[in-house]
C-alpha cells in the first residue's frame, strides 16, 4: 500500500533539464509546472515589485 515512486523521482529537475525539455519541445510533468508556477509567484512576494 502507497506510492512507489522512488526518492528520485521526486526531486524537483534542474535549469539545464527543463530547459533541455522544452528545447526539445517536449512536455515537463504537470507536478514540475506547477512547482514552478508556486516559486513564480512566492518570489515575487518575497521579493517585492521591481519599481520600488
Amino acid at each position: 500500500m502507497g506510492s512507489t515512486t522512488s526518492k528520485e523521482s521526486q526531486k524537483p529537475m534542474d535549469r539545464e533539464r527543463i530547459r533541455q525539455v522544452v528545447k526539445e519541445d517536449r512536455e515537463l510533468p504537470v507536478s514540475e509546472v506547477l512547482r514552478l508556477i508556486v516559486r513564480y509567484f512566492t518570489d515575487g512576494m518575497v521579493l517585492g515589485p521591481r519599481h520600488m
